[in-house]
């Protein structure tokens, strides 16, 4: 596993699943110590090709939330809701089977932004533009394949607020 660092961005590679656990892990601790004054949205967007690792590391993130039930791929449904103590708004989206961006105004994604949560967002490239999001820390993953064919998996996180620097700072120190 090799890393590189700048101050608003830090990537990973050859990442296997137990070392994604664990940074999803951290990254999640690190929102957790963070949330207790938190009086805005919290926007993370997750990018990288089918089978990279998206929902994976948010179910890892999730549950070192303390969420207990199943963490699904919102594929289908669009959007997953959780809830924790600290957290009582969680939004999982998967925009991959969007369509149209107009689908989120179908949907409420606006009334969804209007609460204090944490917004998790795969795909979101697919209505970025139009939707006029802003994320705070982005997410993305990627696959490698070594001589061998084992798969392994890149991750570039990017801090796009002051909020995601936080996160991003204080979940690799």
């Amino acid at each position: 596993m090799s890393a590189t660092k700048k101050l608003n961005q830090h990537s990973i590679n050859n990442l296997n699943e137990f070392a994604l656990a664990q940074l999803a892990q951290q990254l999640a601790q690190q929102l957790c110590r963070n949330c207790r004054n938190c009086r805005n949205n919290i926007i993370i967007f997750f990018s990288g090709p089918l089978g990279a690792g998206k929902t994976t590391f948010i179910r890892h993130f999730l549950q070192a939330m303390g969420i207990t039930n199943a963490v699904k791929s919102p594929s289908y449904t669009l959007v997953e809701s959780y809830q924790t103590e600290k957290i009582p708004h969680i939004y999982h989206w998967d925009f991959y089977r969007l369509a149209d961006p107009e689908e989120l105004e179908f949907l409420g994604f606006r009334d969804y932004l209007s609460q204090q949560a944490l917004m998790l967002i795969e795909w979101p490239e697919r209505v970025i533009h139009q939707a006029s999001l802003k994320a705070d820390l982005w997410v993305t993953l990627s696959l490698t394949e070594n001589a061998k064919s084992i798969s392994s998996r890149n991750l570039a996180l990017q801090a796009l607020s002051a909020k995601g620097q936080d996160l991003l700072l204080g979940a690799l120190t």
